[in-house]
């Protein structure tokens, strides 16, 4: 009798919990995925430049004379590992910026001591914004990743400089503002499933289990 209802009791947690994640997933992931458009992987719209002098600046590269020692990437996801160079990334704002009136977010996920975007504008001007351990406070959203803002239309060129002793990689992403909001939704959606479940193993042996 008392196997019985242990049995019984373990099939009405396993069937909430199945009810738990299915609900969740149905009503959260699908409602706005198809109504935005995917990130795009920006590794293959790099042009990449290695500077083992270390020495080279911004107004170096917007000057032209370094342009011949620009390679294209041929790789989604860009691995430098530990190097002694100082990488630079390019991108052509006009290739990826579908619509220059549009607010764009570029997400670079892997932990770098310092990275600099430099948003270059048709005058040659720029504004630089710092990521990274060594610039922690600079960013002001408060995210694990590196975040950087792309919203002025003047903007013709964007330089990426990676830099410091961890290894210099760039998985990184662009989205637009919508679709940014949507995948921070998702993320959070999909953290309260996995607390949730904790949760609720935490209270079945809490109350639904007995020191035989």
């Amino acid at each position: 009798m008392m196997k019985n209802k242990i049995i019984k009791t373990n099939l009405l947690f396993y069937f909430f919990i199945v009810v738990l994640i299915v609900t969740f997933t149905q009503f959260s992931l699908p409602c706005h995925a198809a109504e935005l458009s995917e990130p795009i992987i920006l590794g293959k719209h790099y042009d990449i430049f290695r500077d083992p002098s270390k020495k080279i600046t911004i107004e170096d590269l917007i000057s032209g004379t370094y342009d011949h020692s620009f390679v294209a990437s041929k790789d989604d996801y860009l691995f430098f590992w530990h190097t002694n160079d100082t990488i630079w990334l390019r991108l052509d704002a006009d290739e990826i910026l579908k619509d220059k009136e549009e607010s764009y977010w570029l997400e670079v996920t892997d932990k770098l001591d310092s990275i600099e975007m430099f948003l270059v504008k048709e005058d040659g001007s720029y504004n630089v914004q710092k990521r990274g351990i060594s610039n922690i406070d600079e960013q002001n959203i408060h995210y694990r990743s590196n975040l950087f803002q792309i919203h002025d239309p003047s903007v013709k060129e964007i330089y990426i400089k990676l830099d410091g002793e961890l290894p210099l990689n760039s998985i990184s992403y662009l989205f637009t503002t919508d679709s940014f909001v949507n995948k921070i939704i998702d993320y959070k959606y999909l953290t309260g499933i996995f607390y949730g479940f904790l949760s609720a193993l935490l209270i079945y042996n809490l109350f639904f289990t007995r020191v035989d």
